[in-house]
């Protein structure tokens, strides 16, 4: 029996971290919400030129971005504000 507590209690830690860890993202995605003009941009390290000067517009987990070239790219934005520094995945 007291495994079986020690492995309960385990479980509820690791739910209440992970809880926080939404509400941490869902706070810093929620003050993310508007328009943005891109200034920099990088993809595995390397420089992505081609949507700087651009216009992202995040709202909910969506994002759209519309280059000065007029290519839009469309997706879902994933946060992790757990993460030092604080970490972005594009999804499109």
């Amino acid at each position: 029996m007291r495994a079986f507590g020690a492995v309960v209690m385990v479980l509820v830690a690791a739910f209440t971290t992970a809880r926080a860890d939404d509400d941490a993202a869902k706070k810093e995605l929620k003050a993310l919400q508007g328009k943005w003009v891109v200034v920099a941009a990088e993809h595995d390290g390397d420089a992505l030129d081609r949507i700087v000067g651009g216009v992202m517009v995040i709202k909910d987990n969506h994002f759209d971005i519309k280059t000065k070239g007029g290519t839009e790219l469309k997706g879902d934005v994933t946060l992790n504000p757990t993460k030092a520094p604080k970490h972005w995945d594009y999804f499109h």
